[in-house]
């Protein structure tokens, strides 16, 4: 895809020279645990890079904004990230609603933003040159499900998301790809997350399914797929990124058979992880602030030449690569993975 792309100098006024840092802006809601979790990737990318000289012996700083509150709350934060704090990017974006916010401000403010987490191919058709994503959309994260249950001869699905708005982009994004290749929805349903999903399960098992998909914070999708499992439902259960965004393997493997999409291969996981539980959160938004700080110091103190590295950047770091296309979606697909007692597995 061809996007906008930036052709306009972004001359500073400030003595770079003089600064004592150098600053990279992160806006998460911090009372969620995907927002904590990407706070604590940024935070840790920084100390790794600041052990390792930082820019040209600068230190790097994140500047946190808190997006908990009311609705429009994350554009006032990227605001003062980008006209009061003086920072160089920006790390956010724990969905595709705070993504489209900071993409509001982004346009006008000509500085980069990187999210880590937001899955909503919407977000790359505003076309604003300045914003990146660097996990698979919401389209390929279907296609890539439907097609992994299409190879075990299953042409039945339900559809089960949460009631927001993401889910429903997932929804529709479901039902697409499995209309693509010849299948058949039977059951479409959404859940609250009050929901102690006993009814929605019953009504699943009584449909009678191949596969289920789903899309949904993992908590939610960790109990919705427990209830399957307890009504006696023994299908494919197909589950988009945010159903393992912290999720163990271990916890998930009594729900097989149960692919997910991740965003990255934690079955090959460098030896410096830990056994504790995969937080997909925190090591993708680690990757992306090592990904915009590694830019920064190949362009230098300039927003727009930070922003052509990014865009051009082939990243390799513990996750394997990172590249964008021309619309600032990331170009690699999500990785097909089961649980087992031992950890995450590739499905071929």
């Amino acid at each position: 895809a061809l996007g906008a792309g930036f052709r306009e100098a972004t001359p500073t006024a400030l003595d770079t020279a003089s600064l004592s840092s150098v600053r990279i802006g992160v806006f998460a809601p911090l009372s969620s645990p995907d927002g904590a979790a990407l706070v604590e990737g940024v935070l840790h990318a920084v100390s790794a890079r600041n052990a390792s000289g930082g820019y040209f012996g600068k230190p790097f700083e994140a500047v946190v904004e808190n997006t908990d509150g009311a609705w429009g709350v994350a554009a006032q934060k990227v605001v003062a990230l980008a006209y009061d704090e003086t920072v160089w990017g920006i790390v956010g974006g724990v969905d595709g609603h705070q993504t489209h916010l900071a993409e509001l401000v982004a346009a006008k403010a000509w500085i980069p933003v990187l999210s880590p987490w937001a899955s909503d191919l919407t977000v790359d058709y505003a076309n604003v040159p300045w914003v990146f994503r660097t996990v698979p959309d919401d389209r390929q994260q279907a296609s890539s499900l439907v097609g992994c249950a299409r190879r075990r001869g299953i042409g039945t699905y339900a559809v089960i998301t949460e009631g927001s708005r993401e889910g429903t982009i997932a929804r529709n994004r479901f039902i697409h790809a499995i209309c693509e290749v010849g299948g058949s929805v039977v059951i479409v349903r959404e859940w609250a997350a009050s929901d102690s999903f006993v009814h929605l399960a019953a009504l699943v098992h009584d449909a009678a399914p191949g596969a289920v998909a789903i899309w949904g914070n993992d908590e939610a999708s960790a109990r919705f797929s427990a209830a399957l499992r307890r009504v006696g439902y023994h299908g494919l259960v197909l589950a988009g990124t945010p159903c393992i965004s912290h999720m163990d393997a271990r916890r998930m493997a009594p729900f097989s058979p149960f692919v997910a999409a991740a965003p990255f291969d934690f079955s090959a996981r460098p030896p410096s992880w830990s056994n504790e539980p995969r937080r997909a959160v925190f090591y993708s938004s680690f990757e992306t602030a090592s990904l915009l700080m590694s830019a920064i110091c190949q362009a230098g103190l300039d927003r727009g030449r930070i922003r052509d590295a990014i865009s051009k950047t082939r990243f390799i770091g513990v996750l394997g690569e990172t590249s964008f296309n021309g619309l600032g979606g990331t170009e690699h697909a999500p990785f097909l993975l089961e649980p087992a007692n031992e950890g995450w597995k590739r499905v071929d």
